[in-house]
């Protein structure tokens, strides 16, 4: 478990918010950034969170006809305030998100849960540091928070419930 001697409760969050929050176009997820950099939040990432979202930063700049970069910058100058807790075991490229997605654990977690693959490293991360998960997706994890908080003692909150 993170040892966070703050009183800044510590969360994950899944990539819509991040996404969402960065370009401005859901006010809770773009609250949920404020208030980290403000210290009222901290942040947990991992490798996997920030290949995952900067992917799909840089697919939607090229379709709202934004500079990549400049997304890809703002993303990592919020990584890399204070309240942003990086757990990088594994290098950043975008082969990591399929090949995590492919292992035989992540396979299992994900048939067990009935979660989508790429959802079960955001679930594992918040396994291992008993803190929830925040996402705007009620098609997966929200959906299924029931069962993920019964079998892994797993919160799931959706941004609308966590404001």
């Amino acid at each position: 478990m993170l040892k966070n001697s703050s009183k800044a409760k510590t969360l994950i969050l899944d990539a819509n918010i991040w996404v969402y929050g960065i370009l401005g176009t859901l006010k809770e997820a773009t609250d949920i950034i404020l208030k980290c950099i403000k210290g009222e939040y901290k942040i947990l990432v991992n490798s996997y969170i920030v290949a995952e979202v900067t992917r799909v930063l840089k697919r939607i700049a090229i379709r709202i006809h934004r500079d990549p970069l400049e997304l890809e910058k703002l993303f990592w100058k919020i990584l890399n305030s204070n309240n942003v807790i990086k757990e990088f075991y594994h290098p950043i490229t975008e082969d990591l998100i399929e090949t995590m997605k492919k292992t035989s654990e992540i396979q299992m977690i994900s048939k067990i849960l009935e979660i989508e693959p790429k959802d079960v490293p955001y679930l594992v991360l918040a396994f291992k540091h008993k803190v929830p998960i925040i996402t705007t997706d009620e098609r997966s994890l929200a959906k299924k928070s029931e069962k993920i908080r019964k079998l892994a003692k797993v919160e799931i909150f959706t941004v609308k419930g966590l404001i």
